[in-house]
């Protein structure tokens, strides 16, 4: 298994806003904590200024 289907088969809690897929949500936060962003607020201001496909 790997990481993309070990994501994927998490249970997604949210009953409405599902724009993204949980999966991809819960990566991009991954890879900003690996770059260092020591909140969710800085992840907010992470995923803009990588340009990732989300």
């Amino acid at each position: 298994m790997n990481l993309r289907e070990a994501l994927a088969s998490l249970d997604d809690p949210r009953y409405q806003n599902r724009r993204y897929p949980l999966w991809g949500v819960v990566a991009l936060v991954l890879v900003a904590f690996v770059c260092r962003v020591d909140s969710l607020r800085g992840v907010a201001r992470f995923c803009p200024s990588q340009s990732l496909p989300v």
